[in-house]
């Protein structure tokens, strides 16, 4: 596996049967970044009710029909469409991931859901060069199974 520069860390927290909280970090030994990531709850890597298996997986920048400027993840078992994309909230999500400057309560609901995320993606794709990989680990409490 090539050197870890340019590579994506994100490192799953929490997991609430609702949603999964976690960070995610960037580093090309210029820039470094530090952001929020909101996903749907482990549910068995279902298509659309589930976050993706931990892993290592492909990403590269692409413009979706429907979302704008995103990052495609690839190689991903069982699943296809699998993007980094603004969403505030775990319903805005069928399996992708969100990523948000801060975190809080922002509709009420008990959630916790992203703030600022046109702006953490907005950041991200800033610093990211065309392609890369992403790691996505979660805590021992909530680790999912491929």
């Amino acid at each position: 596996m090539k050197a870890p520069w340019n590579d994506i860390y994100i490192s799953r927290l929490m997991d609430t049967g609702e949603e999964t909280i976690g960070y995610l970090h960037y580093s090309n030994g210029r820039d470094s970044l530090a952001l929020n990531t909101l996903e749907l709850p482990w549910k068995n890597n279902r298509e659309d009710v589930s976050c993706i298996p931990d892993g290592v997986y492909p990403w590269e920048k692409y413009n979706s029909p429907t979302k704008g400027k995103v990052i495609l993840l690839s190689d991903v078992p069982g699943r296809t469409n699998i993007e980094i994309h603004i969403a505030n909230f775990v319903r805005q999500l069928l399996g992708c991931i969100a990523v948000g400057v801060g975190r809080g309560d922002i509709d009420g609901d008990g959630q916790i859901d992203m703030e600022k995320s046109k702006d953490a993606l907005d950041s991200l794709l800033a610093v990211l060069p065309e392609k890369g990989y992403i790691h996505i680990d979660s805590t021992n409490e909530i680790r999912t199974k491929s």
